[in-house]
């Protein structure tokens, strides 16, 4: 019963980590354009070319959301690259950090 346990306690983190780096990156990235278009008004012109406007708080919000995703991308890379030259990313500080295996 307890192998059970540990296999399964196993595929929670391997299913939080698919999550964050496999499905959850393309969501944040869908919320951010959804955040851009927030409280956005369409005007159009004398032409009739539609123009949208959108708020600072909604470019805001996507902008951050945006950097969340920089940031997820180089860890990842960070991680792959640390492996190939025989080391190992260390989360024992505040910033994830290179070190000897």
């Amino acid at each position: 019963m307890n192998t059970i346990t540990q296999a399964l306690s196993g595929g929670w983190n391997v299913l939080y980590t698919s999550l964050a780096f496999g499905a959850g990156l393309p969501i944040i990235y869908a919320l951010a354009m959804r955040a851009r278009m927030t409280g956005a008004t369409v005007v159009v012109d004398a032409k009739g070319k539609e123009q949208i406007r959108t708020t600072l708080l909604g470019n805001t919000v996507a902008a951050l959301l945006i950097v969340v995703i920089v940031a997820g991308v180089t860890l990842g890379i960070a991680l792959i690259a640390a492996s190939g030259f025989g080391k190992v990313v260390s989360f024992d500080s505040a910033f994830p950090t290179i070190v000897d295996k």
